[in-house]
């Protein structure tokens, strides 16, 4: 073999024990495969979130097996409960993290759980590869990724759905939202006030049992179907609610009183009182915003208070006072259709 053959082969040999040398390519080198590995998690998500470790080699295909309300990871938890790891060691493929809501202290919580340390979220921080979206940049439904810490998806001046950094208040809603987003109620609402002052006495508002929200462009709410009723008695009010000459009105409203708590037959009445009109004198004003509602096809949440101004009025012979009946909390719906209401 000649001099100047011999010299290539070992420039050659030399540059792939170079390579084989870098981490990044120790795969492909004189047939050594790397038994290097990471971890990889499957989360599912209704009221609470779970989290299971899968460790897998690099390189390799995850065959990730979902389940119901399967999710990358698990909503903010923050202020409302925990999230705890449990593991032998930083690279136990059976860890498995676990966010909950409690009134307890993380610390106290762990404490009852052997092995159990508490993490900001699941899968732990250091573990998750996405991208978070900056703010000032696009966001709208289709983009892979979530706004930074700090910001929410929200329209702009021009109405282009950009990530916008959000006072406190809107980032705990805005966690409130997507977690009801990944819940399979898709609603949680509650009463703030539980009476109305009508002729036939005071009644006891029952707890929302149903609700739908509808909504237009950017996830503005034009609509929202409610159900007041108490489930061992016929007390209820059904309301709809439609966008009319550009603001949110009650478009019909139906219910049964005599069985709600504090209802007093008015001397001579009936001892039956049933509501159905169309068009009564209610509007409904709403303070909040929208979110994604995570599903395989556009639609939105929408979080904050619903407040159903009764005016004065009189209602299939019932007299109602001025009041306001208003709920708090987020309510999910299909896809965006219709108009918004007016600014």
């Amino acid at each position: 073999m000649g001099a100047i053959v011999r010299k290539r082969i070992q420039q050659v040999v030399r540059v792939w024990a170079w390579v084989c040398a870098a981490s990044a390519f120790s795969a492909a080198c004189g047939g050594v495969s790397s038994t290097a590995s990471k971890r990889e998690w499957e989360c599912s998500e209704s009221d609470a979130c779970s989290c299971q470790a899968k460790g897998i080699e690099l390189g390799s295909h995850s065959d990730r097996s979902f389940s119901g309300g399967a999710v990358d990871a698990c909503s903010d938890f923050t202020g409302i409960g925990c999230c705890l790891l449990s593991q032998k060691s930083a690279k136990d493929p059976a860890a498995r993290c676990d966010c909950f809501q409690t009134v307890n202290g993380c610390e106290e919580e762990a404490k009852f759980q052997p092995g159990a340390s508490v993490v900001p979220q699941c899968p732990p921080p250091a573990e998750t590869d996405d991208m978070c979206i900056a703010e000032g940049v696009a966001c709208r439904w289709g983009i892979e990724g979530d706004c930074c810490a700090g910001t929410l998806c929200l329209p702009n001046a021009a109405g282009v759905l950009v990530c916008q950094a959000a006072s406190s208040d809107d980032l705990a809603l805005g966690r409130q939202c997507t977690r009801v987003a990944k819940n399979h109620n898709l609603r949680e609402l509650q009463l703030l006030t539980p009476t109305l002052r009508t002729s036939v006495g005071e009644l006891s508002v029952p707890s929302p049992m149903y609700a739908y929200n509808a909504v237009g462009t950017n996830g503005c709410l034009n609509g929202l179907q409610l159900t007041l009723r108490a489930s061992n008695s016929f007390c209820h009010l059904d309301i709809t609610v439609a966008v009319q000459s550009g603001k949110l009105v009650v478009t019909r409203l139906t219910g049964s009183l005599e069985e709600c708590p504090g209802f007093v037959k008015a001397p001579g009445g009936p001892s039956y009182v049933s509501l159905l009109v169309d068009n009564p004198a209610i509007d409904l004003t709403f303070q909040g915003l929208a979110c994604d509602g995570h599903m395989i096809f556009e639609s939105y949440c929408s979080a904050g208070t619903f407040d159903l101004h009764i005016s004065k009025t009189t209602i299939d012979s019932v007299a109602f006072e001025d009041q306001h009946l208003i709920l708090s909390g987020a309510v999910c719906s299909a896809e965006p259709k219709g108009e918004c209401p007016a600014q």
